[in-house]
């Protein structure tokens, strides 16, 4: 029989005495993420209300000790419910603490809701987490993450994996499946005695279940032999997270850094409102993004893009968006300016490729308001020149 098997037939008789009428509500409702990180168990033990150093037994039971059955609701916090806090070299089986675990490979310590497996304890067994679906609606994808911190000093493998249930009034398992990519085993052959973290996590779709509003969950992570000989390794669950997800595949608070709280998510980066329809932040710090509906590049210096209004109506990055003076004719007919102004550089009056609407800033050439034309010197001095040209034809005619 399968490792997995036999750890649910363990929990479902240590569940089979439980009646209808022994209800114990799950204090856990699942509304939001929720989170354990466990920095304040001191492995004292399951109460339903719990002291420090101990868990809510409403939300936590443990099956597969040589102590008896445990039930929901109840008080557990002496033998192998209890252990303490353990300091990795843990003999006796049960429920330990096991805190400030250094993990090297990742630069971060872990504090553990701990497990020291035994031939008479948790060899299979296993803890159940209950959480009461407050969502408004059934259960679809949820998100779960959490952290299988183990250390390998024992020539003896173990499996650690999820089960996901539905569960009855009193706690019993109505229906569940093996969340399979979840799957943690411990080395065969002992090692150096080093802790190692082994992060699992993904979605998980809960519509085969049918949790409804008001119906209790649970997550159940088993321990089970997985061959070899003499003793076993100690390890634990750290960093539990289970939150649900978002239509687009996101998390409800933004911690994975794709969901915000916008409606869709873009894909790219996140921001703290509605989307971006552009798929980039809205204040224009991820330089490649501005405030305008549509953006061309590089973002500019006034309310409005090149790629909105430039191109087509020759307005710039002035003043309100658009040019201080008439918008140009062409690119280069008679009377007219030498360049358009669609171009993305800023109109400040002193660079070539745009004008300020009353002087050209590549020249000094002026802009006559009248016709468009526009004279090297002045108009007077090019009348002279034409009257001067009419004069000598009229001397040269015979």
């Amino acid at each position: 029989m399968r490792s997995g098997s036999r750890a649910l037939l363990v929990l479902l008789a240590a569940l089979a005495g439980l009646s209808a009428s022994s209800r114990v509500a799950a204090q856990q409702l699942f509304d939001a993420p929720v989170r354990y990180d466990f920095a304040d168990f001191r492995g004292a033990g399951f109460v339903p209300t719990p002291m420090a150093g101990q868990l809510d037994s409403d939300e936590w039971i443990v099956f597969g000790l040589s102590d008896g059955d445990m039930r929901f609701g109840e008080t557990r916090d002496t033998g192998d419910f209890a252990r303490g806090v353990g300091d990795g070299d843990t003999m006796a089986g049960g429920v330990y603490a096991f805190l400030d675990i250094p993990i090297g490979d990742v630069g971060r310590e872990y504090d553990l809701l701990g497990v020291q497996p035994t031939g008479s304890d948790l060899t299979p067994g296993g803890l159940l987490l209950r959480m009461t679906n407050d969502t408004g609606g059934s259960l679809e994808d949820i998100v779960i993450n959490y952290v299988v911190v183990y250390r390998n000093d024992q020539d003896r493998a173990t499996d650690c994996f999820l089960t996901v249930a539905r569960l009855g009034p009193t706690g019993d398992v109505l229906d569940s499946f093996e969340a399979t990519s979840f799957r943690v085993t411990t080395p065969l052959d002992a090692g150096p005695g080093v802790w190692t973290a082994a992060p699992v996590g993904g979605a998980v779709d809960m519509r085969s279940l049918g949790v409804a509003h008001g119906d209790d969950f649970g997550l159940i992570f088993n321990f089970a032999d997985a061959g070899g000989m003499g003793s076993r390794d100690q390890l634990g669950i750290a960093a539990i997270r289970v939150a649900q997800m978002l239509p687009d595949g996101g998390l409800p608070d933004g911690s994975d850094g794709r969901s915000d709280a916008g409606p869709v998510d873009a894909g790219g980066p996140s921001d703290a409102g509605s989307d971006a329809g552009d798929a980039g932040l809205i204040d224009g710090r991820d330089a490649g993004r501005d405030a305008g509906p549509v953006d061309a590049g590089p973002t500019d210096a006034g309310p409005r893009d090149a790629g909105s209004e430039d191109a087509a109506t020759g307005t710039d990055a002035g003043p309100g968006g658009t040019d201080g003076g008439p918008v140009s004719e062409d690119a280069g007919g008679v009377g007219m300016d030498a360049a358009v102004a669609v171009d993305a550089s800023m109109d400040a009056g002193t660079d070539a490729a745009r004008d300020s609407g009353a002087f050209d800033a590549g020249t000094t050439r002026r802009r006559d308001p009248g016709c468009g034309c526009r004279s090297a010197g002045g108009g007077d001095g090019f009348t002279a020149l034409l009257l001067l040209a009419a004069f000598g034809l009229r001397r040269r005619k015979p």
